[in-house]
């Protein structure tokens, strides 16, 4: 059967560490990323923006937030 067309990915409040920090390297991250739309994710080095494409990729877990791929949690 064919696949309904995708509808998205959101992250919303998501806080992500990385392993055996204490604190949060980003905190409060909310994204809508629609087909066809582009993300830029800008700032200086240090400020997270390696920490936020590692959560979304899955390969550092959330702390907090919650990721969703077409409105499901992931």
């Amino acid at each position: 059967a064919p696949l309904p067309p995708p509808s998205g990915f959101t992250a919303d409040g998501l806080a992500v560490r990385w392993p055996g920090a204490v604190t949060d390297a980003v905190r409060g991250v909310d994204l809508d990323l629609r087909p066809g739309t582009r993300l830029a994710l800008t700032g200086p080095s240090g400020s997270g923006k390696s920490t936020v494409v590692a959560a979304l990729l899955r390969t550092l877990e959330p702390g907090e937030g919650v990721l969703r791929a077409d409105g499901r949690d992931v």
